[in-house]
């Protein structure tokens, strides 16, 4: 398994398979916003309007915190339906922990970060 995740709204949702590159291009920054809200609704136990009170890089964080676990076969969609995203980032806290016990205070990391130091060990 290798993959990257590239920190935009572009970035997340073509790598969590939400949108294609054809289909971004023809999209303004609100409708990519939108599309990464819905996806991540359908990926976790949130509702839209705590997504829509994030700001576009927290949204940006938790979608790459979903996207990691995803495509690291970590969990799969049903099983993050049922989290939220503390349970989500929790979930990335452990197994960053657990694949490189060498790293520090994983819980003072934000989502970016986090999801850093997993695609360094998931490489």
């Amino acid at each position: 398994m290798s993959f990257n995740i590239d920190f935009t709204l572009d970035g997340v949702l073509e790598v969590g398979s939400w949108r294609t590159a054809d289909e971004l291009k023809n999209m303004s920054a609100d409708d990519k916003r939108n599309s990464l809200i819905v996806a991540m609704t359908h990926n976790s136990n949130e509702s839209v309007g705590y997504y829509q009170g994030l700001n576009n890089n927290d949204l940006i964080g938790e979608a790459a915190i979903t996207v990691f676990l995803l495509k690291a076969g970590i969990r799969d969609t049903h099983a993050l339906q049922s989290m939220s995203h503390d349970d989500q980032r929790n979930t990335l806290i452990v197994e960053d922990q657990g694949h490189s016990p060498s790293t520090p205070n994983l819980q003072g990391l934000n989502n970016q970060q986090l999801v850093t130091a997993g695609l360094a060990w998931a490489r």
